[in-house]
């Protein structure tokens, strides 16, 4: 019969004259709980995703035998339940090392979409390039292409614009290995440019219009020789608007600039110097 306790629900049951525990789902503290599946006292093995981020280590003891979860920061990977000698079971997860790497890789990763951001509002389209493998191929509303064709095109696009705001919001990796990597990031991009054909005559001389759009970047992220980069991205538009905006770029501040004057290589160069970072 299943019965409860504070670490989740199990039975007790009789075999051979000993009496075993079988585990059918154990609560950590992180508030939720995985399937275990298997039984003490026997040899067996199973298969369980690993939770969230969490440092929580869970320890039962019942007849001399103990039950170890460690709890890894990979929601994507499996693992072994593996068996010991003595009837205990050891459920290990992978190595520090390995979640500390995959840590990196995550950092490496968002680091590579937020410095592709950064180049497209700040011109520095070497720096786009470098946030791409280059084989990659990228499908950019109208444009769908190579790196190469994709760094004309956008500069074309952005020709006469000296504004450009790119906001990143929720970044989901999902690892499929120790190099792949999909990726979806959304974003919100917003630009003012100078009112044409037909817009002049509804805006004055310091007006401008506004194009914003939504949506997302699907990524496949792939390692190597030691780099993430993107070798696919797909841009997928949620929304886009076009509207004007009465005396935009006017009074006091430090106002943003697609070039060398803009106050980020000031600031860099007062910080770094001549050493690149």
């Amino acid at each position: 019969m299943w019965k409860r306790s504070r670490y989740g629900t199990y039975a007790d049951r009789s075999e051979g004259g000993r009496t075993l525990r079988s585990l059918k789902r154990l609560k950590m503290a992180s508030g939720w709980g995985r399937e275990v599946g298997s039984r003490l006292g026997g040899v067996r093995s199973c298969t369980h995703p690993l939770p969230a981020l969490s440092s929580t280590k869970l320890t039962l003891r019942h007849s001399g035998q103990r039950i170890e979860i460690l709890e890894q920061a990979d929601r994507d990977w499996s693992n072994k339940c593996r068996w010991t000698s003595n009837g205990g079971c050891a459920v290990n997860s992978y190595s520090r090392e390995h979640v500390l790497q995959q840590l990196l890789d995550r950092a490496e990763i968002e680091d590579a979409i937020r410095r592709y951001a950064r180049g497209v509002d700040r011109g520095d389209w070497e720096a786009v390039r470098s946030t791409y493998h280059p084989d990659a191929r990228d499908e950019h509303g109208e444009y769908k292409g190579d790196i190469d064709g994709l760094i004309k095109w956008l500069e074309q696009r952005f020709a006469g614009i000296d504004n450009s705001m790119h906001f990143l919001g929720n970044c989901l990796i999902e690892f499929a290995g120790p190099g792949l990597a999909l990726v979806e990031t959304y974003f919100v991009s917003r630009r003012l440019r100078p009112p044409i054909d037909g817009e002049t005559r509804l805006a004055g001389p310091c007006d401008a219009m506004s194009r914003e759009a939504w949506g997302r970047y699907l990524d496949r992220f792939e390692r190597r020789q030691k780099q993430w980069r993107v070798a696919q991205r797909i841009v997928v538009l949620e929304a886009s608007s076009t509207h004007l905006v009465r005396r935009c770029r006017e009074g006091v501040g430090t106002w943003g600039r697609r070039d060398g004057t803009d106050r980020l290589h000031q600031l860099r160069e007062e910080i770094f110097g001549n050493r690149r970072r």
